[in-house]
């Protein structure tokens, strides 16, 4: 309960949290619930029919921001990611026959660079991931119709939670399901709970490609072992979070260590090392699969899904029960993801002071306008991974306007009615030009480089062209007075 509590309280104290691409998905949700065609909105972007693989994310959120705002819905599905994580390790560690108090080494893992990015359908699928692999255990140990549906519906919802948690659990469910299971008729009808998710997935894929091929770039081993490494343990500007990582590793060695008693050996299950095998399955996976797709769309960091779920089911390999004193060997993981888990709160906390400036000067842009937002920063995070660049978009859609966004992904429930207007690419502002980018927008929203400057400059602009209308900390807003409609 401390150890939850704890991880909840980053949550708790900050209104803006340090999340690169959670206003983005608000304002996916937000447009996909405003009627097309109205206001300049609706005009500029249309719903998809195809049922997308953030599904369970989205809808949940559509659902419940019918009740509470959007960014109330997302903390509370946030929360629930946060207690599901280490509940979900503890069902796969008894359903495999290990110490449900192996799950503690869960909690360091929690705050993670997928975090940051605030690739939110990525975490809830890991919770998923985890207990559908345990139920598929109890499923193949004592085959029921009851747990045969649950499977099935768990199955879905890992495919629509995130299309890259279900890639885990196509590597580790056979490995699970033939450990189990031989004989060809026992296999048809035991993986009947698989198929209906199976067919959708191939259809969609197939869709979704449209014929062409999937291609992305390699990376050599030794790249691969420096950007798993960054992306476990680099959550923090700092060291607390890999002190953390180093105490689960070093927790883990020691369980390892331990030797088995009679009862603990006795006790395991039918394909114990499933989930073992598993883990290395995945991870040799991590080093074959792209670094992240290019065709037949984009998909960043595609191979690096893999490392996290991976050294999830790594953890239940320990058969030694943590039982008296045992258990002491716990001791320095709880007290050094206490710390972790403290400093994450502070972080989050100086982000939202940062921000609050920005809610200062949005309220400046009219309703229904074309924005365009030069606010494009890597260091204002816990983690360097861009979180202010978002937050004027969902608030820009809520006003009913317009702001250029990467929404031609099949992923999504929405996309571009026709072509987006042109805009600097995403992560250098610095490439912004009036002359070519001026006349499509009414409002620019600039950042200063850094505390103190006198002010942004908006390339090729002139005073005759741009009038400063507020600015608050680091933020400024600018009138383009030389704007005409775009064609």
């Amino acid at each position: 309960m401390l150890l939850a509590g704890a991880h909840l309280l980053p949550l708790l104290l900050a209104r803006h949290l340090p999340m690169g691409d959670v206003p983005a998905h608000l304002a996916v949700v937000q447009i996909w619930r405003t009627p097309v065609g109205q206001g300049l909105m609706g005009q500029a972007y249309e719903h998809r029919s195809v049922l997308p693989p953030y599904l369970t994310y989205y809808g949940t959120l559509r659902l419940l921001g019918s009740v509470l705002s959007l960014e109330a819905a997302n903390k509370l599905i946030l929360v629930a990611y946060v207690l599901a994580l280490p509940l979900s390790l503890a069902y796969l560690l008894g359903a495999f026959g290990r110490d449900r108090r192996l799950a503690l080494l869960g909690f360091p893992l929690i705050y993670n660079v997928c975090f940051t990015h605030g690739f939110v359908a990525n975490l809830l699928a890991l919770p998923l991931l985890l207990g559908t692999l345990g139920l598929l255990q109890h499923y193949l140990r004592g085959p029921t119709l009851r747990r045969e549906l649950l499977l099935a519906l768990l199955v879905a919802a890992v495919y629509f939670t995130h299309v890259l948690a279900a890639a885990p659990f196509a590597i580790a469910a056979p490995i699970v399901f033939f450990a189990h299971v031989r004989r060809p008729r026992a296999v048809l009808r035991r993986s009947l709970f698989v198929w209906p998710t199976l067919a959708f997935a191939l259809v969609w894929t197939l869709h979704s490609a449209g014929g062409q091929g999937f291609g992305g770039p390699h990376r050599t081993p030794a790249v691969n072992l420096v950007v798993a490494l960054d992306w476990i343990n680099n959550f923090l500007v700092g060291s607390v979070d890999e002190l953390a990582l180093l105490a689960v590793a070093g927790t883990l060695i020691a369980c390892l260590l331990l030797p088995a008693r009679g009862a603990d050996a006795v006790a395991l299950p039918r394909g114990h090392w499933a989930l073992g095998a598993s883990a290395l399955a995945i991870t040799a996976c991590y080093f074959v699969a792209p670094g992240h797709l290019d065709q037949p769309w984009y998909h960043w960091a595609t191979n690096v899904r893999l490392v996290l779920p991976a050294l999830l089911l790594l953890l239940t390999l320990p058969q030694a029960r943590l039982s008296g004193a045992r258990a002491l060997l716990l001791a320095p993981l709880v007290v050094l993801t206490l710390w972790s888990a403290v400093v994450t709160a502070q972080g989050f906390r100086a982000f939202d002071a940062t921000v609050r400036h920005l809610d200062r000067v949005l309220p400046a842009i009219p309703a229904d306008r074309r924005v365009l937002s030069l606010v494009y920063d890597e260091t204002d995070g816990v983690h360097q991974g861009f979180p202010l660049r978002h937050l004027p978009l969902l608030y820009q859609v809520r006003q009913g306007g317009y702001m250029p966004y990467d929404f031609d992904m099949p992923m999504m429930p929405i996309g571009y009615h026709g072509a987006a207007t042109p805009a600097p690419f995403f992560k250098n502002p610095q490439d912004f030009r009036y002359a070519e980018h001026g006349r499509y927008y009414d409002y620019f929203l600039a950042i200063f480089r850094a505390p103190g400057e006198a002010g942004p400059t908006l390339a090729g602009a002139t005073t005759e062209q741009v009038r400063l209308v507020t600015q608050s900390g680091r933020f400024a807003v600018y009138q383009n007075l030389g704007s005409t409609a775009p064609p």
